[in-house]
């Protein structure tokens, strides 16, 4: 792997029985972290980030050390914008 693939890393968290979970954790090419959802992260979802749809992504910049992205729900463009930036 080049410095350049290990830049970025996800968070994905998930729910059971989600289509949506299963086809994000499947399709993104970046290095992630699958974390199931559990209560106190639905609390942290709804109160601090607004977020009612599974899968939640955020996707960090090792180099910064910072949060670069996050979304929630299936987003095939975040998806394919990602996987481009990991080939870079």
């Amino acid at each position: 792997m080049t410095e350049q693939e290990n830049r970025y890393q996800a968070t994905v968290i998930w729910k059971d029985n989600c289509i949506k979970c299963k086809i994000t954790m499947e399709r993104l090419k970046l290095p992630f972290k699958p974390v199931k959802l559990s209560s106190d992260i639905i609390d942290w979802l709804k109160n601090e980030k607004e977020v009612r749809t599974m899968p939640f992504v955020q996707v960090y910049d090792l180099k910064k050390d910072e949060i670069v992205d996050e979304w929630s729900n299936l987003r095939p463009d975040k998806i394919t914008e990602w996987n481009r930036k990991a080939k870079e």
